[in-house]
């Protein structure tokens, strides 16, 4: 394996497509939603924490733990795959700048896909209506907690992953970070795939690759048994048909509009 690539795009935004088809390249691996954020999280708590550590001299400590993450997050890819590149796909690694930089002593090669923020809330209502047997969120009706759309619009805004996306989003536009991280639209990689993949390989900086959008297959596994929203994704690309307002309504739409303002005038998309 020559590099990692990181996928930290937004919930419900075509982070399962874009990986499917860079999956299409045989050079690249492709990851479904991973779980290696969460063991570098828990050694940083138990850095932070245990005495064993803390008890050392900190500079060699430092450069010890960095080469504990760096070692665990390349041993885990080397046992998987041979291939030249990896794009390993969580939320999380938007938040992991610094960290990522420090540890490969390069500025990371990270991919955020956003979407009209009010489509990315109108699919979550509509996989919490859908999945009514199972607790896709956490409905307390004496509390009254997510009992109603306005509430679970507020809890989603403030909450992992789309809130902690927001977040780490807002920080990066307004940070000079702003122009190391590669931003897809969803709308535009639907309606000009070419581009926006020709484009993509020259920020991550290896060979292009002629892909298919018309016969596309699923090579990311992941069980929406537990993840509940539908991560499958259609032979043929095209934009997902969510019509914000039939789903959430007007009002809500605006008000979405309004609290995200940044978000909505970073990306160009419509107040």
């Amino acid at each position: 394996m020559k590099k990692i690539f990181y996928n930290a795009s937004f919930p419900r935004s075509g982070s399962t497509l874009l990986q499917n088809v860079l999956a299409q390249n045989p050079s690249i691996y492709s990851s479904p939603t991973s779980g290696v954020i969460r063991l570098i999280n828990a050694g940083k708590q138990l850095y932070t924490q245990a005495p064993e550590f803390l008890s050392q001299d900190k500079e060699i400590m430092d450069k010890a733990i960095a080469g504990y993450y760096k070692g665990g997050m390349d041993g885990y890819y080397n046992a998987i795959t041979d291939k030249d590149y990896v794009v390993e796909k969580s939320f999380d690694w938007l938040g992991e700048f610094n960290l990522l930089e420090a540890l490969y002593g390069e500025k990371p090669k990270i991919i955020v896909m956003v979407r009209d923020l009010c489509d990315v809330f109108a699919s979550m209502e509509k996989g919490y209506q859908q999945n009514y047997l199972k607790e896709v969120l956490a409905v307390n009706w004496e509390k009254l907690e997510n009992t109603t759309l306005t509430k679970r619009i507020n809890t989603w805004g403030v909450t992992h992953p789309l809130g902690f996306s927001l977040d780490r989003c807002q920080d990066i536009v307004t940070s000079k970070k702003h122009n190391d991280v590669f931003f897809i639209k969803y709308e535009d990689f639907c309606k000009n795939p070419n581009v926006i993949m020709n484009n993509l390989y020259k920020y991550l900086e290896i060979p292009v690759y002629n892909h298919d959008y018309t016969n596309m297959k699923q090579f990311t596994n992941q069980s929406d048994t537990y993840y509940v929203f539908n991560h499958n994704i259609k032979p043929i690309l095209e934009k997902s048909s969510t019509n914000a307002e039939e789903i959430i309504g007007a009002a809500a739409c605006a008000t979405i509009r309004k609290e995200f303002e940044w978000f909505f005038k970073a990306f160009n998309y419509a107040i």
